[in-house]
């Protein structure tokens, strides 16, 4: 998030964390507003020099908040490449199964009863914040009047549907609900396929880009550069001896080098065609 930026001397504790050293700095609490509080300002200085601030109200020491918070930007960058990259959230087919009438599913009487039940409360509430901040006076009459009467009707209404709430189940067999015969799903062996050969080409990116980043000007960017990579136009030649992949990838003159090391690497690990009956090695190499 953003916020004041600090001197370098202001970031007195240092923390290791993955081979990295972060800076820390955390002086004073922070005022959210509108009556919500102070929290926590944790400031981090990245390797890279930038500012991230943290807000926190748990009482974990800063470098462990800081340690939390890697993992999951991790996470969350991971998920967001799947998703970008390997098209993990996208719709896979079309073909679609009913559920089995006996499947127990949440209640969705019980959710809209739930729903009218917050709406209710948060109309009290809001009703009655109205009606404190109102000044007392002749001229205020008809508005605190119509505030009292929402108060009441809200109550009124959370009673009524509170009394509800002991007949309408959480959950509820889906052939005793309003969506019987509605209900349906994907397959999901077929998903299941699916998103195993995404998980393994996934994998697969991530041990090329560890054998690929050392050899780049950029090693940050070294997926960016394999998906340049998978893109490349190029030819196949098949002979009895092997098959031979050429390729001819757009890219900056330290990364078609890269390419060429990489290639080397895996040339090394003797891949092979599943059905290839020869077992001929695969051979890739680069058209400079």
């Amino acid at each position: 998030m953003g916020g004041r930026c600090f001197a370098s001397t202001a970031f007195t504790e240092r923390v290791q964390i993955e081979g990295e050293e972060y800076l820390l700095h955390e002086s004073r609490l922070r005022n959210l507003g509108r009556g919500r509080g102070r929290v926590r300002r944790i400031c981090v200085r990245t390797p890279e020099g930038r500012q991230i601030n943290l807000l926190a109200v748990s009482k974990e020491p800063a470098w462990r908040l800081l340690e939390i918070m890697l993992g999951r930007w991790v996470q969350e960058n991971g998920f967001k490449h799947g998703n970008e990259r390997w098209g993990i959230n996208q719709l896979d087919g079309r073909k679609v199964e009913s559920y089995a009438p006996k499947t127990v599913i949440p209640n969705p009487a019980r959710r809209r009863l739930d729903n009218a039940l917050r709406l209710a409360r948060h109309s009290e509430g809001e009703a009655r914040r109205k009606l404190a901040h109102l000044e007392k006076s002749k001229s205020s009459r008809p508005l605190r009047e119509k505030l009292e009467s929402e108060i009441a009707r809200a109550m009124a209404e959370q009673v009524e549907l509170e009394a509800l709430r002991p007949s309408v189940p959480k959950k509820i067999a889906l052939c005793e609900s309003e969506i019987a015969g509605d209900l349906v799903h994907h397959d999901s062996h077929y998903k299941t396929v699916l998103d195993t050969v995404r998980i393994a080409c996934a994998n697969a990116e991530s041990d090329l880009a560890a054998v690929l980043a050392p050899h780049l000007a950029k090693p940050a960017e070294a997926k960016k550069a394999l998906a340049n990579l998978f893109a490349a136009p190029g030819s196949i030649s098949v002979t009895n001896r092997a098959i031979t992949v050429s390729l001819a990838p757009a890219g900056r003159k330290d990364e078609l080098l890269a390419f060429c090391s990489l290639f080397d690497v895996v040339n090394l690990w003797k891949l092979t065609l599943p059905g290839d009956s020869q077992q001929r090695p695969l051979c890739f190499k680069t058209q400079l």
